[in-house]
């Protein structure tokens, strides 16, 4: 899924849980100005939510205002404001700084607060008609910070280089069945914690995909997973489906030992 796809579907969820339950204007007016001058969202989801809406809309809410009280030429002065510029890059670190996923969400904060300490202007389009390439899969904060770069570390180079080409032949497989990533998220979570296994092929392998790039993450941070890494070699390189499904078996220990947590 490109990112452009992931920060559309993103910014419908958004807009929906802050129609459920709308901030106050004060509240989430502070809280923007707060954002703009140092790139800091607050810690309550609805919050950051709220402002990172008014800064993809291009202007404040009118929700939570009383419109009879607003004179006619005001309204028509609102309605006049020209529509954001497409800004891809700040739009995607917008919108996974209000992901569920603590490195997204952690990685494009981190990036917002390094560019307002630069003097960005993080709800501005600095990056508005530039050819960046973005990151066909993982997210845009990750990739500038350059923590990607960081999984091919000896002594698992070859098996890092061997994962991002399963996973460039996976996104393509995901695009192709909405609902299949969703879906293989929950799968890997219950491996994760019991062992059971998927039917479906396609979450099957990626369950093992995001097991093996979670573990390459693990050993970045300095953790030894030799054992596991051993078994997603194994399972990757198997040569016929008794010798995968041996591999998969001992991940399915691990799992239920504790040890894939």
């Amino acid at each position: 899924m490109t990112s452009r796809a992931k920060t559309t579907r993103r910014l419908a969820h958004i807009a929906t849980a802050i129609a459920v339950t709308p901030v106050s204007a004060k509240v989430s007016r502070a809280a923007f100005e707060r954002f703009q001058a140092t790139g800091e969202l607050p810690d309550d989801d609805r919050l950051a939510c709220t402002v990172i809406l008014r800064v993809l809309r291009g202007y404040e809410d009118l929700d939570n205002h009383d419109l009879r009280f607003e004179p006619p030429e005001v309204l028509d002065l609102r309605q006049q404001i020209p529509p954001r510029k497409s800004d891809e890059v700040m739009n995607s670190l917008l919108v996974e700084a209000v992901s569920p996923h603590a490195i997204v969400r952690h990685s494009a904060r981190h990036v917002l607060c390094l560019f307002a300490q630069h003097g960005l202007d993080v709800t501005s389009t600095p990056f508005h008609g530039r050819d960046i390439p973005l990151p066909t899969h993982g997210s845009v904060g990750t990739h500038l910070l350059g923590l990607h770069k960081q999984l091919f570390r000896r002594p698992y180079q070859r098996q890092a280089l061997r994962l991002q080409r399963r996973l460039d032949a996976l996104c393509e497989r995901l695009d192709a069945s909405p609902g299949t990533l969703a879906e293989a998220c929950r799968a890997a979570e219950k491996f994760q914690r019991s062992g059971d296994v998927p039917d479906d092929d396609l979450v099957l392998d990626t369950v093992l995909t995001l097991g093996e790039m979670s573990v390459l993450t693990q050993h970045a941070m300095g953790a030894d997973v030799s054992r596991e890494m051993a078994c997603f070699d194994a399972i990757a390189g198997a040569r016929n489906d008794d010798d995968r499904l041996v591999g998969i078996e001992r991940l399915q220990e691990m799992a239920v030992a504790g040890l894939l947590t």
